[in-house]
């Protein structure tokens, strides 16, 4: 019988007299096993090492009522600790989870629980909310915010604060990385940048925008990744057709490729691109001129284009832990609308991970101190769209393109970020973009 299926679940009490016997034969067993791996090798050990902890794993799930495949769990502990094992097989993110989670329970046993680490523990074991045998409801024993605090009275350090029950679920749904899934994601947006770049090269007049488009899937399949935007589903209307948005001039995101719009000198054009490589997905845009800006046009198109870029780069500033989403957007619109621009408000930045689309929105526009907190491990894309005039829009007939109402030029500037050691950490890069533009320039 599992502990959930008591009939006092939650509430149990330890029978002493069972488990001493048992604790005292696995104590025995323990040094009898300490005692013949000090005789053998260091790989010998590290195989060894490998087959307790997925013994501890899959046994300590099993307590909960959790079956656990012991081959996943096996391979995700050799991977994390550079064993080789035979047998390997392939894992889903769960049972990562899980793994790093109680991994680091074993190895760092000693070192303090920070917020970050038992943030960390409970995203990883109920990463939608679920443990695979029942939803979790984690307010169901408080009715208000928590604080695990240690210390004495009056010099309390709190560990952990705990969100009220009301916004338990909502808080769920914002999934903190790990330090594996930054890493596969930086790669993943590496991509998205050196597909942005090599766009830039064929950037010209007379180029229509489907030509670009072939350029990019060809480009970042060659690259073993899938383009995120190909088939993205409309719930107004049919699926993406192509694998970038091509918005040009007044054309503010989600312009739909075509052989039929060719670039004319004097043109912007707003490349949005996405990568789906590893499991994780990239995102970027980037605002190009079209050759020469026409003379009368080109002080006001640069201009626009110099102070989009620099509110992204301000908003990135204030995606600092501790912040607040809200510190994010203030940035970004007290910058535009300081120089007379429009701030979009119906299309925001977003989170990002394995979907292309994750909470929390991020809005280009709010107030200090408002919002979610932002916390280590949150990865969010920060995409300011402005407008020269005002920023009411309308709907184009293929039901994706959104063009400012006015017809005045738009510009659109895009980073995927992680919170990473308090700070941002900017994993999609505009060098190489630039790079192409100056030797173009």
């Amino acid at each position: 019988m599992y502990i959930h299926e008591t009939d006092t679940w939650p509430h149990f009490n330890w029978d002493r007299s069972r488990i001493d016997p048992k604790l005292a034969a696995v104590n025995k067993a323990t040094g009898y096993l300490e005692g013949i791996l000090s005789s053998i090798g260091f790989y010998v050990k590290e195989r060894a090492a490998v087959e307790a902890y997925t013994h501890d794993i899959v046994a300590s799930s099993e307590i909960e009522g959790l079956l656990l495949n012991p081959d996943q769990v096996r391979s995700s502990i050799a991977r994390r600790m550079g064993v080789q094992i035979t047998g390997e097989v392939p894992y889903g993110h769960y049972v990562e989870g899980i793994v790093q989670m109680m991994m680091d329970a074993v190895q760092s046993y000693d070192n303090p629980l920070t917020d970050d680490r038992l943030f960390g523990w409970h995203c990883a074991l109920f990463p939608n909310g679920r443990n695979g045998y029942e939803e979790i409801n984690v307010g169901k024993y408080r009715v208000a915010e928590m604080n695990v605090i240690s210390g004495a009275l009056g010099r309390e350090k709190v560990h952990y604060h705990a969100p009220a029950p009301e916004r338990v679920p909502e808080e769920m749904n914002i999934f903190l990385k790990t330090e594996d899934e930054i890493a596969k994601m930086r790669r993943a947006n590496q991509l998205v940048g050196a597909t942005l770049a090599e766009l830039a090269k064929h950037i010209k007049p007379g180029v229509t925008t489907l030509q670009l488009d072939t350029i990019a899937e060809e480009f970042i399949r060659d690259h073993g990744a899938i383009p995120t935007f190909k088939n993205f589903p409309n719930p107004i209307g049919g699926s993406f057709p192509a694998s970038i948005c091509t918005s040009i001039n007044a054309i503010v995101v989600h312009g739909i490729p075509s052989d039929k719009v060719v670039l004319k000198d004097g043109d912007i054009i707003s490349i949005d691109c996405g990568t789906l490589l590893d499991g994780y997905n990239g995102d970027s845009c980037y605002t190009f001129c079209v050759g020469d800006v026409a003379p009368e046009v080109k002080p006001e198109v640069k201009e626009l284009l110099r102070v989009t870029k620099e509110s992204l780069y301000k908003g990135i500033e204030q995606a600092i832990a501790g912040h607040r989403l809200g510190d994010i957007g203030y940035a970004v619109q007290h910058h535009c609308e300081e120089h007379g621009y429009g701030v979009v408000r119906e299309f925001v930045g977003h989170g990002i991970g394995h979907e292309m689309h994750e909470d929390p929105q991020v809005p280009n526009y709010g107030k200090q101190g408002t919002g979610k907190q932002l916390k280590n491990g949150l990865c969010i894309a920060i995409e300011p769209m402005i407008t020269m005039g005002s920023h009411e829009l309308a709907m184009l007939e293929d039901r994706w393109g959104v063009i400012t109402r006015d017809g005045k030029p738009a510009a659109h500037f895009e980073h995927t970020i992680a919170i990473h050691h308090g700070k941002a950490d900017i994993m999609s890069s505009f060098a190489e973009i630039e790079e192409v533009e100056r030797q173009k320039h």
